[in-house]
């Protein structure tokens, strides 16, 4: 073949093509042959007399410039991306529409992973032109194979997009998903199939963050790749991954034997990835060692660290900084967190400023917060306060630029999971560089982020009535909580992925024009009352004889702030330092030892294989709280056990500081700002041993909980009550619940107006609660683990009230909602430490300023009983919420058998003639406790009777 003839540029194109996918020998070398081969057919073919086969040989030619390893990557990106401009140009002016769409689709792939420029430009312009493509490839007959290929594409690059809502983005690959699936029924293909699978289980493994079941979903469609892989006798480094992710995410075995596992199936990856797909190595090697670290974490076991160490450095040696930066920057970053397990302070430092040198927020948000949050944390543990603060900052100022992008659940909920721990930390740095002030707005910047925003929104409409433009924003506001209400409808209740996108769209159309409203609000001299933002002016709403108790756990120690809020001067805040009480601690006592946990059952064999012992602490607490199992007395031996050690470790130092701060028992309330798990645990039942007789926190004081300042601040002004104020008493109509009506009729003592809602339904409820000051509910509740949105209140005809519609309520004038339910209480703070996503904090989003609530599952005799000396307490007494709970709990805690019949007789003799229901129910309670306490005994002393109810607010 003479050169410049049409069969030896194809010749030569082709042997470009075979160097660029050859997978052995080496890849620098392979790729640089694939560019020369190229480049000399590009040079001999005439543009102007073969234009399609010049165009086909540049388009070649910028996919293995893309690919190639020598070089700046940047430089080697913008050459490519030029030879993309010269093809499509090309294939557009000949209507060669196959090949265009070919070429866009190539086009989209590296402009996603471009570096420098407008990261949320760039890709934004990858979707642009992957959906050309594929509206190329509608059009054209018999598509097939083409058509599924750009529907994986799409979706691939919506699983890869850095910026916008992560929780839309991976609705949208999983829509083009499911277009594929439908498109590989059409064509039988076993090669897409499996990738098709193994991307489905890849969004499952994301989604599993906020979904306990979404890893097992993961593990269904894993199942099904290796069938179609099988099929074809094939290899695929991502499917070892994704195998590697469920096992860590699901622990299928236990802890043990799925850590073991994953450690396989990266290695697997690793191997399968090192000759034919670099990035994939990288990956799996990164994906490998934090495996085998977290490994060492849980057993102690210093190999695993040294294993971890030998890969990471051998990886790092093998990647090149210029050509590879930023999966350098990773595997340098990762070096860092070994090295700080290994104690070697400096060098970790050191690992992760080096890593930041290659990575920009703009460019690789992800990476860049993650880098900052894991130098902080070395950093914290150095003690070198203002650069630790300075790392959380900028980790920080990522997550809030991308929390504002999401307006999904699944957005936000991801963005803010990310943070993890860092406005604590920010906290404590704050505190120890002693500017306490600073460090109670980083508090409260941390807390509650998801309610914030309705706190603000109660803020702005309720300060603002005489204001027009309060109604326009009210108005505003409604809409945007209908459109959450719809984007948060479950998976399963989904029939058009791509109407639900569209909602989202309209969803943050909607609140970019409530919001708008709300800045003209805040504008000065239009009336506004109070900064959501300024601390002083919220700390001045927290009534008189309040003190705010704030822990600030970190994993070197505990700081705690020690509030008394000033009348509109700056609050006197006092710090008390628990140097023994660590974040490690704090989980070891709420989740437990790995054999504790929940969906984690381990035997003997496995735990000896992880260096661990046989278990001596039974389940542990969170276990009990999300398998709701066991009887009475584990519940109450497991609770003691956690408020004795959580008295010895934070309480009780704590109380013993108190007086220095001015604070008087039973004068003032203690308002506890728990973090994280703490929510958890009944730190009012916390105790210690006096002569042998356990004393309880809530003996000498009273208790309240808040989630932040501002719910508190929405709730001023609506403490005062009379007895005239009336009550809505919710009653569920269900045989099970045996002593509800009892409930129902000592509730109503206290009040002069009670309004029976016995079989309301959801919308009569959501429709008569508007107009409630005290809204009293009896019936059945349920705490969703996988998906707290999902939690529910069971109501008549075992309708769902959940908190998605919850959230549509209007509770505006509520001064108090009491949930008489099972778990009302309970919060999922596994990922999101200070969020408190649970049925109370709904209810106080949506304006009520207390809830009572329950941590578990109710005993239906006590409740009533409770119940009723609580309103007498509070209405009759004139007891604030807080004190008016403790006076009732400390009642049933010590009331003997004969006290109770006393005054269940005096109650039954004080009912008009008109309350036989009511009677006979007494009667009832009176014959049952003949039957379970015997003369002088106090039937529900046990703390799993009084202690899961508190109050969540003032």
């Amino acid at each position: 073949m003479a050169p410049g003839t049409p069969e030896w540029t194809d010749t030569q194109n082709n042997i470009g093509n075979a160097w660029r996918s050859r997978s052995r020998g080496d890849r620098r070398k392979n790729f640089e042959e694939a560019i020369r081969a190229l480049t000399i057919c590009v040079e001999a073919i005439d543009q102007n007399v073969d234009p399609l086969r010049h165009a086909r040989a540049v388009n070649n030619l910028g996919i293995a410039t893309s690919l190639r390893l020598e070089g700046d990557r940047a430089t080697n990106t913008a050459n490519a991306l030029k030879y993309f401009d010269t093809s499509t140009e090309a294939f557009r002016a000949m209507n060669a529409w196959p090949l265009l769409a070919d070429a866009l689709n190539d086009y989209a792939i590296v402009l996603l992973g471009k570096q420098g420029g407008e990261r949320a430009k760039d890709e934004a312009e990858a979707v642009a032109r992957a959906e050309e493509s594929l509206a190329i490839r509608q059009a054209l007959p018999n598509a097939g194979l083409d058509l599924l290929k750009s529907y994986k594409i799409l979706a691939r690059l919506h699983m890869s997009i850095a910026s916008g809502d992560r929780g839309q983005n991976l609705e949208k690959a999983q829509h083009y998903l499911f277009a594929a699936s439908k498109c590989w029924k059409d064509t039988q293909s076993t090669e897409h199939a499996a990738g098709i699978f193994i991307a489905q289980a890849q969004i499952e493994l994301e989604r599993s963050e906020f979904d306990s079941h979404a890893a097992l979903n993961a593990f269904m469609f894993l199942d099904q790749a290796q069938t179609q892989l099988a099929r074809i006798n094939a290899a695929s480094p991502d499917f070892h991954l994704a195998k590697g992710d469920a096992l860590v995410k699901a622990k299928i075995g236990g802890v043990g034997p799925s850590t073991a596992a994953a450690i396989v199936e990266y290695g697997h990856a690793a191997n399968v990835a090192s000759s034919t797909d670099r990035s994939l190595w990288s990956e799996a090697c990164r994906r490998l060692t934090a495996t085998l670290v977290s490994a060492a974490d849980a057993t102690g076991q210093d190999a695993l660290l040294r294993q971890a160490m030998e890969i990471t450095t051998a990886t790092v040696f093998q990647l090149k900084r210029q050509s590879e930066p930023i999966r350098w920057a990773m595997q340098v970053n990762l070096l860092g967190a070994i090295r700080l397990r290994r104690g070697e302070v400096d060098q970790a430092i050191h690992s992760q400023r080096v890593a930041l040198q290659e990575v920009t927020s703009a460019d690789h948000p992800d990476l860049y917060r993650k880098v900052q949050l894991d130098l902080a944390a070395v950093l914290l543990q150095a003690e070198q306060w203002e650069a630790c603060l300075d790392a959380l900052e900028a980790a920080m100022a990522v997550s809030r630029q991308r929390f504002l992008d999401a307006y999904s659940d699944a957005g936000q909920r991801r963005e803010l999971a990310r943070d993890g721990t860092a406005y604590h930390q920010a906290a404590y740095c704050l505190l120890k560089l002693g500017r306490p002030l600073q460090a109670l707005t980083m508090i409260e910047r941390g807390k509650a982020r998801l309610l914030k925003g309705a706190f603000d929104r109660a803020v702005l409409a309720g300060d603002h009535a005489d204001i027009p433009l309060a109604q326009a924003f009210r108005e505003a506001d409604l809409e945007v909580r209908a459109l959450e209400y719809r984007q948060r409808q479950p998976a399963w209740l989904r029939t058009d992925t791509t109407a639900l996108l569209d909602n989202g769209a309209a969803l943050q159309a909607a609140r970019r024009r409530r919001d708008d409203i709300g800045v003209h609000i805040l504008q000065p001299g239009a009336g506004r009352h109070v900064d959501p933002d300024d601390i002083v002016a919220l700390c001045a709403k927290v009534p008189k004889h309040h003190v705010l108790v704030i822990p600030i756990v970190t994993t070197i120690g505990t700081l705690v702030m020690v509030v008394r809020p000033g009348d509109g001067v700056e609050p006197s805040i006092h710090v008390i330092e628990i140097g023994a009480f660590t974040a490690a601690g704090l989980s070891l006592l709420i989740d437990g030892h790995p054999w504790e946990q929940p969906t984690k059952v381990m035997t003997l064999a496995q735990l000896e294989a992880m260096g661990g012992s046989p278990p001596e602490r039974g389940p542990s607490w969170m276990a009990l709280l999300q398998e709701r199992t066991g009887p009475v007395a584990e519940w109450t031996t497991k609770a003691e056990g956690v408020s004795g050690e959580l008295w010895t470790g934070l309480i009780g130092p704590i109380v013993e500081r108190l007086p220095e701060t001015g604070y008087q028992a039973l004068r003032d309330t203690l308002v506890i700002l728990a973090p994280g798990k703490l929510n958890l645990a009944p730190l009012h039942a916390s105790w210690r041993s006096i002569d042998g007789v356990k004393r309880f926190l809530l003996d000498d004081h009273i208790v309240a909980y808040a989630s932040s300042l501002r719910q508190i601040a929405v709730g001023a002004g609506k403490h005062n009550v009379t007895e005239s104020t009336p009550i809505f008493i919710v009653g569920a109509a269900d045989a099970n619940l045996e002593w509800a009506n009892l409930e129902r009729e000592l509730a109503a003592t206290s009040f002069a107006q009670v309004n029976h809602l016995p079989g309301a339904s959801r919308a009569a409820l959501m429709d008569r609660a508007r107009d409630a000051r005290y809204l009293h509910f009896i019936c059945h509740g349920r705490h969703d683990w996988s998906d707290p949105i999902g939690s529910a209140l069971i109501l008549s005809n075992a309708e769902e009230l959940t908190l998605a519609e919850i959230y549509l309520m209007d509770l505006s004038a509520c001064r108090l909602a009491m949930l008489s339910a099972c778990e009302t209480g309970l919060t999922d703070t596994s990922f999101i430490p200070d969020e408190f996503v649970g049925l109370a904090t709904g209810f106080l989003s949506v304006g009520a300023a207390a809830v009572v609530s329950t941590l578990w599952r109710l005993n239906d005799q006590s409740a009533p009983l409770l119940v009723y000396q609580f309103y007498k307490s509070h209405i009759a007494d004139k007891m604030t919420v807080p004190a008016a709970l403790r006076a009732a709990q400390l009642w049933l805690r010590d009331a003997t058998r004969e006290a109770l019949l006393a005054e269940l007789k005096r109650l039954e003799e004080a009912m008009s003639g008109d309350q036989d229901v009511a009677r006979s129910a007494i009667t009832d309670m009176r014959a049952k406790l003949y039957e379970i306490a015997k003369p002088g005994e106090r039937p529900f002393a046990s703390l799993y009777y009084w202690s899961p109810w508190h109050v969540l607010g003032i």
